[in-house]
This record gives C-alpha cells, sequence and structure tokens, in this order.
C-alpha cells in the first residue's frame, strides 16, 4: 500500500509538472491560420492580384510577428499589426505581381513569430498565368500554329534554315538578336553557358512546358523538321562567347555583374538606366538626388528613366508618363506627379488627377484624359515591363543598371558616383 500511494503522488506529479501536459502546453502565444495556401487561379499578366491570410491567437501571451520574407520580388507580403493578443485576429495582405512570368507559378512566404510551437509558417500562393500581349496571338491561350497566327509564326518559315528562319520563326518572341521581347533573351551568356547544344534542341523541339513556348516539330504538331531545328541549335549557340568576360573587379561601390548580358559601356561614358514607380518613397528621393549626378557628371552621364509598375494602381501614372514623353514633356509630367504622391500625399492613379497634372504643365487635359481612357499605353508599359523583369530580374525599385550589365545593389549617391567613376576609367 505504502508503495502504491508513492507511486501515485510520483504520477500526480508527472502529471501536473510535465513541459507536455496540456497546461503547459497552452501556456504563451498561438498563432493558427484559417488557411496557409491559397490558388489565384487563371490569370492575366498585367494585373496586380492580392489576397489576405487571416490568422488568430488562440494562446494566452500577445503573438509577435517579428519577420515575412518572400521567396520572390514578385510576392510581398504586409502585416496589418504586428502585436495580437490573446483571442485577436490579424491577417497577413499577400500582393502577387505577375508580370514577366508565364505558365504555372508557385511562391511562398515565410512568417516568423514568437509562438514557440511553431517559430515559422509558410504561406503558399499559385497562379497560371497567361499572357495578354496584345502582338502576341498565343499569349491569349491561342495556338501560334493555328489558322489565325500562323502567318507569323509558320509560313514566313517554310523552306529557311539557321538565321533566315530564326528571324522568320523565332525573333517575333525572342528579339531579332536574340535580346527578348515578349519572351526570354536566348543570347544571354548565362543561359547558353547552362544550356548546352541538346538542351536548346530538345527545347525547340518538344518545347518548354509553363512557359508558353511551344514544340516546333513537326512531331509536336510544328512546321519544322529535324534539319531545320538543327539549324537553329547552331544559329543560337554561336552567340555564346568565346572571348572572356569583361574584367569587372576593379568597378568600386556595391553592385552584382549580370554576365548574362553584353555590356554597352563606351569610353569615357556611362549609360544609367532607373527602373522608378510613382509611389515607391526611395525611387522619388533617388529622383530628387539625382540633380547632383548631373551637375557632377553632365555629358559624361547619360540617364534614362523607365517606369516599372509594382502595384495596379501605378500603371495609369506610368501611362500617363509615356503619353507625355511623346507630347515632349516627360520630365516635366514626371517631377509633378512624384510631388504630388510624396509632398502632397495625393493618389494619382486617377484620370482626373492625371489630366489635371497634365494640364498644369502645358498638355491640353482633355487629350491625356482621352489617351488614358483608352488604354493606348498600357501595353507599351507592360511589354517594358515584361522584358524588363526577365533581362534584369527586377524585384523591387529602384532598381538602377549601369551599362545594361552593372546592377547596383545600394542606391545612394555615395554608391552611385564610386560606380559611375570606376566606369568612366575603363
Amino acid at each position: 500500500m505504502k508503495y502504491l500511494k508513492m507511486l501515485i503522488l510520483v504520477l500526480v506529479s508527472v502529471a501536473l509538472f510535465s513541459p507536455f501536459s496540456a497546461t503547459a502546453q497552452e501556456k504563451g502565444p498561438r498563432i493558427k491560420f484559417e488557411k496557409t495556401i491559397h490558388d489565384f487561379g487563371k490569370i492575366p499578366e498585367d494585373k496586380i492580384f492580392e489576397y489576405s491570410f487571416r490568422f488568430i491567437n488562440e494562446g494566452d501571451a500577445a503573438l509577435e510577428i517579428k519577420d515575412t520574407e518572400s521567396s520572390c520580388g514578385c510576392t510581398e507580403a504586409a502585416v496589418d499589426k504586428k502585436t495580437i493578443e490573446p483571442g485577436q485576429t490579424g491577417e497577413i495582405k499577400t500582393t502577387l505581381n505577375p508580370i514577366g512570368k508565364r505558365g504555372k507559378i508557385k511562391k511562398t512566404i515565410s512568417v516568423k513569430t514568437n509562438d514557440k510551437t511553431i517559430q515559422q509558417v509558410t504561406l503558399t500562393v499559385s497562379a497560371e498565368v497567361f499572357g495578354v500581349i496584345k502582338d502576341h496571338p498565343q499569349a491569349a491561350d491561342e495556338s501560334i500554329f493555328s489558322e489565325k497566327c500562323k502567318s507569323c509564326h509558320v509560313v514566313k518559315g517554310e523552306g529557311k534554315f539557321g538565321k533566315e528562319l530564326y528571324i522568320a520563326d523565332c525573333a517575333f518572341c525572342h528579339g531579332e538578336s536574340g535580346e527578348g521581347k515578349s519572351a526570354s533573351a536566348l543570347n544571354s551568356q548565362e543561359y547558353l553557358t547552362k544550356h548546352d547544344a541538346g538542351y536548346i534542341k530538345d527545347w525547340i523541339a518538344n518545347g518548354k512546358e509553363g512557359s508558353g513556348m511551344p514544340g516546333f516539330s513537326k512531331i509536336k504538331g510544328g512546321p519544322l523538321d529535324d534539319k531545320q531545328v538543327e539549324s537553329l541549335v547552331s544559329y543560337i549557340t554561336k552567340w555564346k562567347k568565346k572571348e572572356k568576360s569583361p574584367d569587372t573587379s576593379k568597378i568600386a561601390g556595391k553592385y552584382a555583374v549580370l554576365n548574362n548580358l553584353q555590356g554597352t559601356h563606351e569610353k569615357g561614358k556611362v549609360k544609367m538606366t532607373v527602373y522608378f514607380d510613382f509611389y515607391c518613397g526611395h525611387c522619388f528621393k533617388l529622383y530628387m538626388e539625382t540633380a547632383e549626378l548631373i551637375k557632377k557628371y553632365g555629358s559624361k552621364l547619360e540617364i534614362t528613366e523607365i517606369g516599372y509598375p509594382l502595384w495596379e494602381e501605378s500603371f495609369k501614372p506610368i501611362e500617363a508618363y509615356e503619353i507625355a514623353k511623346e507630347l515632349g514633356k516627360g520630365n516635366e509630367l514626371k517631377e509633378k506627379l512624384f510631388k504630388l504622391a510624396h509632398w502632397d500625399k495625393m493618389k494619382v492613379s486617377t484620370i482626373e488627377v492625371l489630366s489635371a497634372a497634365a494640364g498644369s504643365i502645358g498638355i491640353e487635359p482633355k487629350i491625356m484624359e482621352g489617351q488614358l481612357k483608352s488604354g493606348a499605353k498600357r501595353e507599351v508599359v507592360l511589354k517594358s515591363a515584361s522584358a524588363a523583369s526577365r533581362q534584369y530580374n527586377i524585384s523591387g525599385t529602384p532598381t538602377v543598371i549601369f551599362d545594361n550589365q552593372i546592377k547596383a545593389t545600394d542606391n545612394t549617391i555615395p554608391n552611385l558616383e564610386k560606380i559611375i567613376e570606376s566606369l568612366l576609367k575603363m
């Protein structure tokens, strides 16, 4: 009996004080999501999509959202509040920007919390992206070998080989020099280094699933015989450079070298391209500061600024900027819209605001209004952003590219000056 009482006491003590007891498990914050996976379904590449993952704190202490990290720059996450008390709910708003993407995609967001039982939760968004660029009918999910499309993708290449066949059948999407248009760049040195002739042959003949690239061989329903496929492989692989890549080790500052691209450097001159979004505060700051660079380097520095929409609301102001450029007022409207968005805190995505802004710099408001309503420049913006996304792997703005090959990883003026001065010495 004595031993039995001692055994019962031990068991009760274990139940009460064990770290695995129900009481111990309930202590602390506990995050629980309604769902951790969301599929947007079939979506066009020219729109921004959003979804909010909702969760609740089922614990008995405050839940802290420490950080969120996306697997790709095309996906962003925003937390409505960092601290969630017991019993309260919160949400993580995810934004998917499919510009430059095609086919099935899957992106993840890692959510880090102070919940000791699950310190990191992975949220997943997926979609099947289709193109909408009007001069590329396949983007609307129509076969490029159909009656409607074959005049561009079949007829012109009949009986041709090598360069002539490439210009006829491939340049429409990949560019006449392989630089990439609505499809990826084939003259990319990174691509040609990673992929041998066998891979490229298979890719041309059988297509590439999820990329919008169909199989061009006759066995796959395409127009090309084996000799024509071989001639394309021979032509494309000749773009691979045999000479050594330019020595970039002497360039000062913080940057990444885009070895997949061909540099456009000219002695004594630097070409600087800035991709920006009117709603981006860092873009506005850089825009205001570039006056220092222009003053310091003068004609030695050529700056090109290109709109890159990060959000659905970003399209209209960038469209307006493109319209203004054609009317010789691009710089004036760019400055006006930046100041309205960041000094006056105005929403610059409405046609009314954009037309009024145009009027203030000497553009007839009705002209701006009419062109914006027609959507005449949306496709121009989309194609530019899509090509830049593929070419420079843009994950945010501002993105600064020097001589088509040097991508700044620090956009402060001192760092940009280091890069510019190094390039001017080369």
